[in-house]
């Protein structure tokens, strides 16, 4: 393992309540280092108001094409970011 500890930020998720467990969020300097670190676990990207308003934006530029009857559209992800692409 290439990853040192003290690369690594590590942070505890929303208010303390008792009998409850809250998440961790660990930030790693590459996604390769959370990868090696965490081989089990699923790992997400963060939402951000950014992501959610592009994702809206998108939708709603790919319905106004389909209505305008452009066929065999679909959203696809491409380098994080969601784009409108024909279906294969």
């Amino acid at each position: 393992m290439n990853c040192a500890v003290n690369e690594c930020k590590v942070m505890r998720l929303g208010r303390r309540s008792q009998g409850k467990l809250r998440p961790l969020e660990a930030v790693f300097r590459q996604d390769s280092d959370a990868l090696e670190f965490f081989p089990l676990v699923n790992i997400h990207k963060k939402v951000t108001r950014i992501s959610i308003f592009l994702c809206l934006e998108t939708k709603h530029e790919l319905k106004e094409r389909s209505d305008k009857d452009e066929p065999n559209l679909t959203i696809k992800y491409i380098a994080g970011d969601p784009k409108i692409t024909q279906k294969n």
